[in-house]
């Protein structure tokens, strides 16, 4: 079961979205700093990603993401409609 912690839900208009990151790196039991250090991610980016403090998606540092945790684009950021 996921920790109320590590996913935010961001309503906006008539969807929400829903940011897995936290979720995803505890389930792969990866830390924050060793994802940071190798993904080459700053601080301020991965929290803006993990609590959807974002105002528009970096595809590529998605790509990367993914690329590196062997994951999808929905499985860090969620969209469903209101």
């Amino acid at each position: 079961m996921p920790n109320n912690k590590t996913i935010y839900k961001v309503e906006y208009s008539k969807c929400v979205y829903i940011f897995k990151l936290l979720d995803l790196l505890d389930k792969s039991k990866i830390s924050q700093n060793k994802f940071m250090r190798d993904t080459k991610t700053e601080y301020g980016t991965l929290k803006r990603y993990a609590t959807g403090n974002i105002q528009k998606v970096d595809l590529i540092v998605i790509d990367r993401w993914c690329d590196y945790l062997n994951c999808t684009f929905e499985d860090i950021i969620e969209y469903k409609k209101a």
